[in-house]
């Protein structure tokens, strides 16, 4: 894989982020791999993965890897906008609303539902800040990279990004 295809796939995913920013979650199957894709990279790879990307979109990118033990489940929300690279493996992904930003008048709660993805190695997941996400890796091993773009919110003694 040479730098070319670095550049475009940041191309295809700064493309995609585009249209979804700020609306609703949505997948896409880059046609170019990336060097922070490959089993054996390190941090200058998601370096160069979160500079290409902050580049073309024009907002600071945090690229941070993650791998899930057999049988895991994880739970977090977004704060906000996260790309979810699956690196390696399968999981199956449920996004769910924040229902209490999204109640309308009379307390009842929005048409908006859960969404679930099969994600897929080297398919690209993007959720919107104020959703919630619920990972059970599918095929191991399971390996993410999470692309956390703009400024990271003021600290208030949580954890999520």
């Amino acid at each position: 894989m040479d730098t070319s295809d670095a550049a475009l796939h940041c191309q295809e995913v700064a493309a995609f982020a585009s249209v979804f920013l700020g609306q609703a979650p949505g997948v896409v199957w880059p046609e170019h791999d990336h060097p922070a894709y490959d089993s054996h990279a390190d941090e200058t790879d998601r370096v160069l993965l979160a500079r290409g990307l902050a580049q073309l979109m024009g907002r600071p990118v945090q690229t941070v890897r993650s791998e899930e033990a057999p049988l895991s489940v994880r739970v977090a929300r977004a704060s906000r906008d996260t790309l979810v690279h699956q690196i390696s493996g399968s999981g199956h992904w449920t996004l769910l609303p924040d229902l209490t930003e999204h109640s309308g008048r009379e307390g009842k709660l929005p048409a908006r539902a859960a969404i679930s993805y099969q994600l897929r190695s080297r398919e690209v997941l993007y959720i919107p800040p104020g959703y919630s996400w619920v990972i059970q890796p599918v095929i191991q091993p399971s390996a993410y990279l999470f692309s956390f773009v703009g400024d990271p919110p003021p600290a208030t003694g949580h954890a999520a990004q």
